[in-house]
């Protein structure tokens, strides 16, 4: 007995020794980790500055096996901190029993070391990838011929650095400064162009990530006034002329937070609106306004819509004639007129469509332009209220809002004069009556402005008169019979007075 507990207890004194002696391999094995992966970090901070300072300028970009080898270096920190904190809550000797982690920890490392001295170099050149064109519609009439040739010879010929581009919803901005991008794209790689659309929800960031120089990396810049650095500096260093065009600008752009592009020699911004108002604000150099088509051109449009399938006898071709003049020369709604009208031969149908384009049934409308033309154009009436408050709800209108809505109630096309319009203002207590009477005068006339630069009301030539688009009316009838669905007293739209007492009222 006494011999086997002799021999039992030299076997636990040299199991425990055994133990004692890993124990202290472990520590010498992680202090040595400690050590290895402070060295190894060091060297990956110093790759990824130099990585950083080449891609700056967007002309290079990191390997993918660089940026594979700094993601394990990540790796590697992150289970070495997760061993020392199971080292610190279990114990090495826990650690011990559980296996060799450490040792598998040490022979990584070893190896990402070995890795990262055949890199030779860090980056690679960036081959930049052209803006692809466009697909461009036909433009009718001479109209947006002579507009597209005296952009053209803004940005070309004068190197004007800023243009602004403005106009009603669907007269047809985008599908002109689309013409306007391919030919610069065709000037023999003498242009770099970048096309934005903006639209009414936009940040600072994305315009900044999009930004001009094409292949500079600020996805991963979170912050932006460094955003704002590197663009300038990239933009600084640029060896090709460049061409911004920002579609569907709703509100103010600060230039200076994605770069400044237009105070640099060579580079040009264009921009397209339905506010005359922020073409100035954001210092357009030069502002050109976008009108709907005359009728000759309007119904050229309409029959190249239309297609060749449709053919239409001299009776049918009337009544069509005056189905496009409803429209008023807004392409979107003579396109959308003419796609709803394909392959209709029989005069019944082309007389039932206009009777209802006549009688300004919204329900008609609908049915015959398909709710996207009322789309686009509401979104103006949208924009007319800061909050973005939804439509339905009378309470809901700004005063700027329940002055648009009261110049519906003139009839189709009718030239108002802004003095009858301003005294309408203020009898019917649209403006602040708050105020004396040559402030309320004034914030009338402030009022009908902002409606003409936001492109809801149109100026006459040589009058000191505003009427109303018909599709833009149309729209209008159809907020207020959202609102007063129901009511009898819309199933025949009164005129002028009457309407406007009885509309008024439900306003106020």
């Amino acid at each position: 007995m006494a011999s086997i507990v002799t021999t039992v207890g030299e076997k636990i004194v040299g199991y425990a020794g055994d133990e004692i002696k890993t124990i202290v391999e472990l520590k010498s094995i992680l202090n040595s980790l400690q050590a290895k992966v402070y060295l190894l970090h060091a060297k990956a901070s110093d790759f990824e500055d130099h990585i950083k300072n080449a891609e700056l300028l967007g002309k290079k970009k990191r390997k993918r096996e660089v940026a594979n080898w700094l993601a394990g270096v990540e790796l590697i920190r992150s289970e070495l901190r997760e061993l020392h904190s199971e080292v610190q809550t279990q114990g090495f000797a826990q650690i011990f029993l559980g296996g060799d982690r450490a040792k598998k920890l040490n022979e990584r490392l070893d190896t990402h070391v070995q890795q990262c001295i055949h890199f030779g170099e860090l980056v690679l050149d960036v081959y930049q990838t052209k803006e692809a064109p466009f697909a461009e519609t036909k433009l009718v009439g001479h109209t947006y011929g002579d507009i597209l040739s005296k952009i053209l010879k803004l940005l070309v010929e004068d190197r004007v650095a800023s243009v602004g581009i403005y106009g009603m919803g669907g007269v047809g901005k985008t599908a002109l400064m689309k013409h306007i991008h391919n030919r610069l794209l065709e000037r023999s790689g003498q242009e770099c162009v970048i096309w934005v659309t903006v639209s009414r929800k936009f940040s600072i960031r994305t315009l900044q990530v999009r930004s001009p120089c094409g292949s500079l990396d600020l996805e991963n810049e979170f912050d932006e006034d460094k955003r704002v650095a590197r663009l300038k500096l990239a933009l600084s260093q640029k060896t090709t002329n460049i061409v911004l065009i920002l579609d569907d600008v709703w509100e103010f752009i600060s230039m200076e937070k994605i770069g400044d592009l237009s105070r640099l020699l060579g580079c040009r911004v264009v921009i397209t609106t339905r506010s005359m108002k922020i073409c100035h604000e954001m210092d357009c150099q030069q502002v050109i306004g976008v009108k709907p088509l005359d009728m000759d051109e309007a119904c050229e449009l309409f029959t190249q819509v239309l297609g060749r399938k449709t053919k239409l006898d001299p009776k049918v071709e009337e009544i069509a004639n005056s189905m496009v003049k409803l429209c008023d020369g807004l392409p979107l709604g003579v396109i959308a007129l003419a796609k709803s009208m394909r392959g209709e031969n029989a005069i019944h149908a082309w007389r039932n469509a206009l009777a209802k384009l006549e009688k300004c049934v919204i329900m008609g409308l609908d049915e015959i332009l398909g709710d996207e033309v009322f789309k686009v154009l509401g979104y103006s009436f949208d924009a007319l209220d800061p909050k973005r408050q939804m439509r339905g709800t009378s309470n809901g209108h700004t005063p700027l809002q329940r002055c648009f809505l009261y110049c519906s109630l003139y009839p189709k096309g009718h030239r108002i004069e802004r003095e009858e319009l301003v005294r309408k203002f203020i009898s019917e207590d649209l403006v602040d009556k708050t105020k004396c009477t040559t402030e309320q005068i004034d914030e009338a006339h402030s009022i009908l402005d902002k409606l003409v630069n936001v492109c809801l009301l149109e100026e006459t030539d040589g009058e000191d008169c505003v009427k109303m688009h018909n599709l833009v009316r149309g729209m209008t009838l159809k907020i207020t019979q959202g609102e007063n669905a129901g009511n009898p007293a819309f199933k025949e739209i009164p005129v002028e007075d009457e309407m406007a007492e009885f509309f008024l009222g439900k306003c106020n």
